[in-house]
């Protein structure tokens, strides 16, 4: 099993990005993906669930 950790110092410099990238292209080659953002700052309320903007971006 491979763990990968996406982290820098500054708010909004592609971290969400660069790993929706990477997840996507790991479940191209056949690999089984997750992704998991252990700290949201801000969210938005979506059919009565509040949803964190970067995963539903993923």
């Amino acid at each position: 099993m491979l763990n990968l950790y996406i982290t820098s110092a500054k708010h909004g410099d592609g971290k969400t990005f660069i790993s929706s990238g990477i997840a996507a292209t790991m479940q191209s080659l056949g690999y089984s993906t997750t992704v998991y953002k252990p700290i949201q700052t801000g969210a938005i309320e979506h059919n009565g669930f509040i949803q964190s903007q970067d995963i539903s971006f993923v």
